[in-house]
């Protein structure tokens, strides 16, 4: 009897964190289509990064401004290409990154973290994103 309900437990709590997975998934991915279908353009920059856990999971927030708003988003870093990041932040504040965002909701957000600009440049010297590939 105690042998099943702790295979009981077991299953239900597998389950819990397959659903929860799959919840966050698909609102990533509805999000992702809303700024991809109706977006406009901004420069964003890295404000934290960190690396941890056993796998050296990378996670990084940025942040851009719209219409004097400051919005962040937080996410998972695909690249190591900003791992010197982790010990200076304050080398990463002088990149700019585009930042697509939503034209309904501004604080969602995609970020192209293949192309680097200089602190100085404004969104109007920047060309408009011609491919969205590389956003995430």
């Amino acid at each position: 009897m105690i042998e099943n309900d702790s295979n009981y437990i077991k299953i239900s709590i597998v389950l819990i964190f397959v659903s929860i997975f799959v919840i966050v998934s698909i609102v990533r991915y509805k999000n992702k289509i809303e700024v991809l279908n109706d977006y406009n353009f901004t420069l964003g920059k890295i404000i934290k990064y960190t690396i941890s856990g056993e796998m050296n999971s990378k996670y990084l927030t940025y942040d851009y401004e719209v219409n004097g708003v400051t919005y962040q988003r937080y996410i998972s870093a695909k690249t190591k290409k900003y791992d010197y990041c982790e010990d200076n932040i304050e080398l990463c504040n002088e990149i700019r990154f585009v930042v697509i965002y939503s034209k309904n909701d501004y604080s969602k957000s995609l970020i192209d973290l293949s192309v680097e600009y200089e602190n100085h440049v404004t969104v109007d010297q920047i060309p408009y994103p011609i491919s969205l590939d590389n956003f995430e």
